[in-house]
């Protein structure tokens, strides 16, 4: 076979990396970042339930209008010392420079114009190379220039263009520097000397440890099939290593060097009969070739760099949508498995492709922060059509990564953190009542740091006593670089069920450094529920509406949150007892016909579960009111006043099916109350009571006895001039003090919160303005 013949046939069986970037039609992309996780309940025969919460590792910092189309290589030195190369917006070459405060174009006269800038390696701050080209039809030009740290000179390139494979790989280190494509070139002393390779060989990959270590990889293409390649340099020759295996269809471009027993060589290609791109990774260590692809899949890999601390990371663009290429994602391996990572998005919802080229290390070798290089689809000004490319640069940023797991009464439990720590900073770890607990500044909860651990470089300490009696209990002191902390939490005897909130952040000890802050949830499981209130408001639309209690009297309620529509059909709605995050506090509804139906509490994520019918005839009642356990029996029971003024108890049965028992005469004379609330213990023994208000505007307390035959003691009057309030509502603790408390909305909207005191002479404190605008709801429950 001739050699012109060969180089036609490897051609036709090439798999280019994309670094075109495609611009496509009107799309729209907006980036999630999941700062919440799973949630759950362990039972005793199961592992705890886990939840997790992570802040963005990646920010943009490079985007929008810039003299860049897109970038396919990055090298850096240092903190203020970085380049890029690639195409710019005027359709030739360009070479963007980071200087340590802004990235600016190249601008010097000598740079010769080429097509493209395909690489660019920096062996230090004015040692800096960039390879580019100018392909036609039927041949083209390379090009080589160097930076002296002064000036940009082009300089005699290795040797003639690789047609078939513009894009050749190139690499410097001191004293050395390496380039691919169908020979193998090097220079030291600034003249390029050449390694022939066997026929069909196109070297794609190229990294250097130093000026007498560096690897290479490619291809070698027959006339069908193909099968990857790797060299060695051993600052004499370049030697065959022996053959990387992978999948058919895999092309393998990229090496990544971390010292001679430890070099990775990466790839991808499409699957036999079609679907996503499949990515593979090998490692050789030392002796052998290893399989190291693990969950890596759906992706392009354009880029392979060792992470500085044992793992990699991977740059390309996504497959795993039809398209592909909607976000920029990363891979990393940690040295066991690979996690993908969302890239940063520009600040708009309407670019519909990335493609990310190259990543490098921000200070060279063994620094953990980098920078990545890429493009997306921008649509032109006054357009929503994707049509105008725009070059990207990326960079890590300062970031957290929690694991938190839920913990029973005499257990423990691990919460881990791992931090991307872009400078040296502080970590903190605090805990607080989660939405809707009650306030626990007043009590001691039972619940300790037994333990932090880290690696060798970070120093920890944590607090002694419970969580709620200190605002960070755990403090570490990390360097620069990546860490794991993991703190054991202990849960004594005596803990009360409760949900917590793990706060997380770490504080960068430069003022201009990112602060990142991760916030999860888990759940104390202890003997008896810590009680969680919340109570509901329906619209003039139907809508029901929950409002969680917080434990904090200033603040007694968090956001409303929509609990669902269509409740407009009902005339009476009441909840049969204290309404919780827990998923206790039944409720029932009568409709407009007057079939009354009962509703299970369901937790937080769904309040109730789907509604039970009761049975009919329940509109021969002008009043139905949740009295709480007024029998003392455990189960939650019904009060209903007829139109006589007869007030009759319903005892609970805790059957879905048939929820109430025959009904029981409590008294006459009922009507005359207008209003009548129920369900809270608001004398501070354990029994529910009964607020009723005359129509003269004075109120009545009747205590709970738990007797289902006499189920209240004699009535008490507490107060007058209740008449100004068209909705009274007993929710429970909103305050986190362990007594109910009573809201009150007045005609114009406001509403006031009466602080229970748990004392039957006077059952509640002085009224608190809590809110304003309530009368958008036709009903408080």
């Amino acid at each position: 076979m001739d050699r012109g013949r060969g180089r036609t046939i490897k051609a036709q069986h090439t798999r280019p990396r994309t670094r075109r970037l495609a611009v496509a039609g009107t799309a729209g992309l907006a980036l999630l970042t999941a700062l919440a996780g799973s949630a759950g309940t362990a039972s005793a025969d199961t592992a705890p339930a886990t939840h997790h919460a992570s802040t963005p590792g990646w920010k943009a910092a490079l985007s929008g209008d810039s003299a860049a189309a897109s970038l396919d290589s990055v090298t850096s030195v240092d903190d203020n010392h970085a380049w890029a190369a690639g195409r710019g917006v005027d359709e030739h070459g360009v070479l963007m420079r980071w200087d340590g405060r802004t990235w600016s174009q190249v601008t010097d006269p000598a740079l010769p114009q080429v097509q493209e800038w395909w690489a660019v390696s920096a062996a230090s701050a004015d040692d800096v190379w960039a390879y580019g080209a100018n392909a036609t039809s039927t041949g083209g030009t390379a090009y080589l220039a160097h930076y002296d740290g002064t000036r940009w000179t082009a300089v005699p390139a290795a040797g003639p263009l690789d047609r078939d494979w513009i894009e050749v790989p190139f690499k410097a280190v001191p004293g050395r520097v390496f380039q691919g494509g169908d020979k193998l070139y090097t220079s030291g002393d600034g003249t390029w000397q050449s390694f022939d390779l066997p026929e069909l060989v196109d070297i794609r990959g190229l990294d250097a440890l130093s000026a007498d270590d560096a690897y290479a990889t490619g291809m070698q293409f027959p006339v069908t099939g193909g099968h990857p390649v790797a060299y060695h340099w051993d600052g004499r020759t370049w030697t065959a290593m022996p053959q990387p295996p992978a999948p058919s269809g895999v092309t393998m471009s990229e090496v990544a060097a971390v010292a001679p027993d430890d070099v990775y060589l990466a790839g991808w290609g499409y699957p036999e009969g079609g679907g996503r791109a499949a990515p593979h990774v090998e490692h050789w260590d030392g002796s052998s070739w290893h399989d190291v692809t693990g969950a890596l899949s759906q992706f392009i890999l354009t880029s392979l760099r060792p992470d500085g601390h044992g793992g990699l990371w991977a740059a390309g663009q996504n497959d795993a949508v039809p398209g592909g290429g909607d976000e920029p994602v990363f891979w990393h391996y940690d040295g066991t498995a690979w996690a993908r990572q969302a890239g940063a998005t520009v600040p708009a919802d309407r670019y519909p492709s990335y493609t990310l080229n190259d990543i490098a290390p921000v200070g060279g070798s063994g620094d953990s922060r980098f920078l990545a290089v890429g493009g997306y689809a921008a649509p032109p000004d006054g357009s929503s059509d994707g049509g105008v490319a725009r070059g990207l640069v990326e960079r890590t940023q300062s970031s957290l990564d929690l694991t938190t797991a839920d913990v029973s009464a005499s257990a423990t439990a691990v919460h881990t953190v791992r931090v991307h720590a872009e400078t040296a900073g502080r970590l903190t770890v605090a805990f607080r009542p989660a939405p809707g607990q009650p306030d626990w500044s007043t009590s001691t909860v039972d619940l300790k740091i037994a333990s932090v651990s880290g690696d060798p470089q970070v120093a920890c300490g944590h607090a002694a006593g419970p969580v709620n009696g200190t605002a960070e209990a755990v403090t570490c002191d990390l360097p620069a670089g990546d860490h794991t902390v993991s703190y054991r939490l202990a849960a004594g005897s005596s803990v009360t069920d409760r949900q917590v909130v793990a706060d997380v952040r770490f504080q960068a000890s430069d003022a201009a450094g990112n602060s990142p802050e991760a916030t999860a949830g888990f759940a104390v499981e202890g003997a008896a529920p810590a009680p969680a209130t919340r109570f509901l408001g329906r619209d003039t639309a139907g809508t029901l509406w929950r409002y969680d209690g917080t434990g904090n009297a200033a603040a007694p309620y968090g956001a409303r949150v929509a609990v669902g529509s269509g409740w407009q059909g009902y005339d009476a709605i009441t909840a049969l007892s204290n309404l919780t995050v827990h998923g206790t506090g039944d409720m029932v509804a009568r409709d407009t016909s007057g079939v009354l139906w009962y509703y299970r509490g369901g937790g937080d994520a769904r309040p109730f579960a789907a509604r039970t019918k009761v049975g009919a005839g329940w509109n021969t009642y002008n009043s139905l009111v949740g009295a709480g356990d007024l029998t003392g029996d455990g189960r939650a029971d019904l009060l209903a006043r007829d139109t006589s003024g007869v007030l009759w108890l319903y005892q609970g049965t805790s059957s879905t099916t048939a929820p109430f028992a025959a009904r029981v005469k409590v008294g006459a004379g009922w009507s005359a109350y207008n209003s009548l609330a129920g369900t809270g213990d608001l004398t501070g023994d354990g029994r529910p009571d009964l607020l009723a208000r005359d129509t003269s505007g004075a109120l009545w307390l009747y205590q709970g006895q738990s007797s289902p035959t006499a189920p209240f003691a004699a009535r008490v009057k507490v107060g007058t001039g209740w008449g100004v309030y068209n909705a009274l509502v007993v929710p429970g603790d909103l305050t986190g003090d362990g007594r109910a408390d009573i809201l009150g909305r007045d005609a114009s909207g406001a509403l006031w919160l009466y602080k229970g005191t748990g004392n039957a002479a006077a059952p509640y404190a002085a009224r608190v303005n809590v809110g304003k605008g309530w009368t958008i709801y036709n009903a408080l429950i």
